[in-house]
């Protein structure tokens, strides 16, 4: 493996931490939120009642319809972006080779 296959490794690997770290502060974000919304009751309670149960479970599906939606939006707005740079890549290969 040469040095820039190294470099590409390494940055793969921070990008995987990096979306790592994104996914457990979503879901950290989700939990405390669903959490505030959702639960009435005191911590002596062992376990939800049903309405907390189904309060819950409509939070977690909205907030992740949510990201879903926002992930998407946001795939559209990169994807200009990405055709320019391999346009522009596709130029500079031509140039290289004299085309």
């Amino acid at each position: 493996m040469n040095e820039e296959q190294m470099e590409m490794l390494k940055m793969q690997q921070q990008m995987q931490q990096m979306q790592i770290k994104a996914m457990q502060d979503q879901f950290v974000r989700m939990q405390s939120s669903c959490e505030q919304k959702c639960v009435m009751t005191e911590n002596e309670i062992k376990g939800l009642t049903r309405v907390e149960a189904v309060c819950i479970d409509n939070c977690v599906r909205k907030y992740l319809d949510f990201q879903v939606e926002m992930q998407i939006h946001m795939r559209e707005l990169q994807e200009p972006a990405q055709i320019q740079a391999l346009q522009m890549q596709q130029m500079e290969l031509g140039r290289q080779m004299g085309l």
